[in-house]
């Protein structure tokens, strides 16, 4: 009866031990697969950011059109061909320049540069602060776009943040009424500006 009594647990102490590495196994899979899932969204995080964040040093200096280095703020770019504006229509379906928030220890004329960049794929130079819009501090430069080839500037730029601008437009200041704007105000000023009058001549609405 004793050696009976023996022989009877141990297939059920193998049954545990069995039923345990069965679970070790898939507790093991289920910590794999997480971490698979974990690093295939930050894969497609990265690829739909795309340009997002820092993208090399900028050696402009805005001392060239008038600014003291120490000027820094939220900046944008006004680049025109052809008497079409550049612009980017966000994820929201509103229009505006390229531009954003600056990074630390960051000109304002390099915020300009390396927002434009990220957002549309083009390499600018500031050539004059066309203004500061009052009612956030947003540097608005007047921008020349540079060329590799003899390629318009429309078939070079490309959305790089996928999640943020949706398009990336051209469009005649007599459009401008037809779209919808993230700051209406500007699309105003815009398009005095464009239409080379004075400073004076343009004012800033508030919104």
């Amino acid at each position: 009866m004793h050696s009976t009594s023996a022989h009877l647990k141990t297939p059920h102490r193998d049954g545990i031990v069995t039923r345990n590495k069965s679970r070790r196994a898939i507790q093991t899979c289920r910590t794999r697969y997480d971490r698979f899932l974990l690093a295939s969204g930050a894969f497609l995080l990265a690829l739909a950011l795309g340009g997002c964040g820092e993208t090399g040093p900028c050696d402009f200096d805005q001392r060239r059109i008038g600014l003291d280095l120490e000027v820094a703020g939220n900046a944008g770019c006004i680049v025109v061909e052809s008497g079409k504006l550049l612009l980017v229509r966000s994820s929201s379906g509103q229009l505006s320049i390229p531009g954003g928030r600056a990074n630390r220890q960051e000109s304002a004329a390099c915020t300009a540069i390396r927002e434009t960049r990220e957002e549309t794929g083009l390499e600018v130079t500031p050539s004059g602060l066309a203004t500061v819009w009052e009612a956030t501090g947003f540097y608005m430069f007047s921008c020349d776009a540079r060329r590799s080839d003899s390629q318009p500037l429309e078939a070079l730029t490309r959305v790089t943040r996928k999640l943020e601008v949706d398009e990336i437009l051209w469009l005649e200041p007599a459009r401008f009424d037809a779209v919808e704007w993230r700051y209406p105000g500007q699309a105003s000023w815009l398009r005095c500006h464009l239409a080379g009058k004075e400073e004076e001549s343009c004012p800033q609405a508030m919104e």
